[in-house]
C-alpha cells in the first residue's frame, strides 16, 4: 500500500489554514511513514513581492516542527510557473536545502488568472483547444528546464473545464503530452499522481490511468503521489486508488523524495 502523501499544504500557503502541527498529527492518523509539506510560492507572485515571505514562512514552520516517532517529513516546496523567470527559480531554490520540488502550471502568464478563476461555461470549442495549446507548450517547457522532482497534477485545467472536456480524451494535445511524459523519463524525473481532482469536481486523478500508462510505455520509472491537502482531512485522501492506477499502469513502486534523490518504495511493502 501507498504510505506517502508528498502534495500537502500548510497555512504558510495562502488557500491554505492548516498549521503543521495538525499536518503531522493528521499523517500519524492515517498511518503515513512520509509526507512532503509543499506549500505554493508562485513565480509571477514572487516577482511582485507577494511570495518571499511565505516561501520563508513555510521553511520557518517546517524548521521547528515536533516531528512524531516514525513519519519523515520531506521539507518541499510547489513551485508555481517556475519558467516565468528559471534565473529566480533557482536563486529561490537554493535559498534552502529541500528535500522536495514539485513544479506546477497553474496560470499563463502576470496577467491571466490560476485555471481555478477562469469560468469556461461560455467558451467555444476552439477557444478552449487553443487555450490547453498553450497550457501543454508552457508544461513542456517546465519540464526542459528540469530544475525539480517531480511534474504536478499534469491536467490541471481540466478540472475547471466543462464537464464534456472531462473523459480523458487528450487526443488533440497527444504529441505534445508525449514530448512531456518522455521528457520526464529521460530526465528521470517523477510524474505525480495527484488525488485532489476525485474530489473536486474532475472525478479522476490527475493525470488519469491512461497518461500514467503512456508514461510507463515511454520509459517512465518515478511516481509520486500527493492528495494536494489543504485540510487536516484531506490528507492521505485517496491513496488506494492512485496505487490502482499504478498497478493497472505497470508500476510496482513509489518514489519519495529526500535531499532531492528518488527513494523507491515497493507498494506491496517490500523494500
Amino acid at each position: 500500500m501507498i504510505t506517502a502523501d508528498l502534495h500537502v499544504h500548510s497555512m504558510a500557503s495562502e488557500d491554505s489554514e492548516t498549521p503543521v502541527c495538525e499536518i503531522l498529527s493528521s499523517a500519524v492518523n492515517h498511518h503515513l511513514r512520509a509526507i512532503a509539506v509543499t506549500d505554493h510560492v508562485e513565480l509571477v507572485d514572487f516577482q511582485k513581492g507577494a511570495y518571499d515571505v511565505a516561501a520563508e514562512e513555510s521553511w520557518a514552520l517546517l524548521e521547528s516542527a515536533a516531528v512524531p516517532h516514525g513519519l519523515r517529513v520531506a521539507r518541499g516546496i510547489e513551485l508555481g510557473e517556475p519558467c516565468f523567470d528559471t534565473a529566480l527559480a533557482a536563486r529561490l531554490l537554493s535559498a534552502h536545502p529541500y528535500d522536495f520540488v514539485l513544479a506546477s502550471q497553474h496560470r499563463l502568464s502576470d496577467a491571466l488568472p490560476d485555471y481555478y478563476f477562469i469560468d469556461y461555461s461560455d467558451w467555444t470549442h476552439d477557444a478552449i483547444v487553443r487555450e490547453m495549446d498553450a497550457y501543454f507548450r508552457e508544461v513542456l517547457r517546465v519540464v526542459q528546464w528540469n530544475g525539480f522532482d517531480s511534474l504536478a497534477h499534469l491536467t490541471y485545467p481540466f478540472r475547471y473545464l466543462p464537464s464534456c472536456w472531462r473523459e480523458g480524451d487528450y487526443r488533440p494535445w497527444q504529441s505534445v503530452i508525449d514530448t512531456v511524459l518522455g521528457t520526464l523519463a529521460e530526465n528521470g524525473k517523477a510524474l505525480e499522481i495527484n488525488t485532489s481532482g476525485i474530489r473536486k469536481g474532475l472525478g479522476q486523478t490527475s493525470p488519469d490511468l491512461p497518461l500514467i500508462r503512456r508514461f510507463r510505455e515511454l520509459g517512465g520509472v518515478c511516481i509520486t503521489v500527493g492528495s494536494d491537502a489543504h485540510r487536516p482531512d484531506e490528507i492521505g485522501a485517496d491513496l488506494a486508488v492512485a496505487e490502482t492506477l499504478m498497478r493497472e499502469a505497470g508500476f510496482s513502486a513509489y518514489t519519495v523524495y529526500f535531499d532531492r534523490q528518488p527513494q523507491s518504495v515497493s507498494i506491496d511493502g517490500i523494500d
